[in-house]
């Protein structure tokens, strides 16, 4: 079966003994590359960018209330994705909702924690 990194895709990315998911938030662009978020869990008494808070449940990955990590956004080659879980390091999993991925993107231009490399990019391809 052959992959290929879409919008509202997700991705299991090995961090230490756990998993990260990350969310494709862009189609592969004219140069082949895409933007990625990761999700963290929110814990008790830590400061975290509330822009985009994910509740338990809202995707199956994520069993606890969490956040978008607009400052941890990439943008990665769309090959390197293809060849990250063609070698079994990346893993797929279900995609995020429509109305996720929309809260997701609205983040983008409005977190103080997004770069302007990553800002100008999401507007030039979104």
């Amino acid at each position: 079966m052959s992959y290929f990194p879409q919008k509202k895709g997700t991705l299991l990315v090995p961090s230490g003994s756990k998993n990260h998911l990350y969310v494709i938030v862009t189609d592969s662009c004219a140069e082949n590359r895409q933007l990625l978020v990761n999700v963290s869990t929110i814990y008790p008494e830590t400061y975290y960018d509330n822009t985009c808070v994910i509740e338990a449940g809202e995707h199956p990955f994520i069993k606890h209330s969490s956040y978008i990590v607009y400052r941890q956004a990439r943008i990665d080659r769309t090959e390197h994705l293809i060849k990250c879980v063609n070698g079994w390091v990346f893993r797929p999993s279900q995609p995020v909702s429509d109305d996720l991925l929309e809260r997701i993107s609205k983040g983008f231009l409005s977190s103080h924690h997004v770069s302007r490399l990553i800002k100008n990019y999401f507007r030039q391809v979104s």
